[in-house]
């Protein structure tokens, strides 16, 4: 048989190595946030619009309360915990800095798709019950922003904003070994977002993406 013949088996097999080597991760209740903090970065940029699509379950929040949440006339409350999300976020941002901005949005005063919005979730969080949700990820979305409903709404206390990073895939598979193959373009990234809700405001944000 001629080296050709060889060759293209030694790459079928290369093919098939790399294809059996992803494992997809578990999601579980228990699954704490990274000891390290792990902060987004903007390396790669991402400037065609037609990447910013609609993603299923693209955003993952494992939400943390301490069991004083919201205390309020000594005892703890309940809250609502918002997550909007939008494009560009300058709109919703300076709104946001006031107290009175941050009441006009929770009553519903504000139009939201008037300051950016494309998507609003609201759940419910109850003193030391940790929870996990799915968020689809919309379509142009780039920010996302936050909005725990404590009692006192102190803007620096109660409202967070973060940027969806670009990441870079590598090449996968037989084009590992293609010198003559481009890796994949950057695309939006699937975010995992750990928060931890204190007695009166947002204590804490990890993310890490994938």
């Amino acid at each position: 048989m001629s080296n050709k013949f060889y060759f293209i088996k030694f790459l079928i097999l290369l093919f098939v190595i790399f294809s059996g080597c992803s494992v997809k991760n578990k999601v579980d209740i228990s699954e704490k946030a990274p000891q390290t903090k792990v902060e987004a970065t903007e390396e790669t940029s991402l400037g065609i619009m037609d990447v910013w699509i609609f993603k299923k379950n693209a955003i993952e929040m494992h939400i943390t309360p301490s069991k004083d949440l919201n205390k309020y006339q000594e005892r703890e409350h309940t809250l609502f915990l918002l997550i909007f999300q939008m494009n560009d976020p300058n709109g919703f941002n300076s709104l946001c800095a006031t107290t009175e901005g941050i009441q006009s949005i929770l009553s519903g005063d504000v139009v939201e798709s008037s300051i950016g919005i494309l998507s609003t979730e609201k759940f419910v969080v109850s003193p030391g019950k940790e929870m996990i949700v799915k968020i689809d990820r919309a379509k142009s979305a780039q920010n996302i922003g936050f909005i725990a409903a404590y009692f006192n709404l102190a803007p620096e206390k109660v409202f967070k904003i973060l940027k969806i990073p670009a990441v870079q895939d590598g090449k996968k598979g037989i084009d590992i070994i293609n010198p003559f193959k481009d890796a994949p373009p950057a695309r939006p990234a699937i975010m995992k977002i750990w928060m931890e809700l204190d007695k009166s405001r947002i204590k804490d944000i990890t993310l890490i993406t994938e």
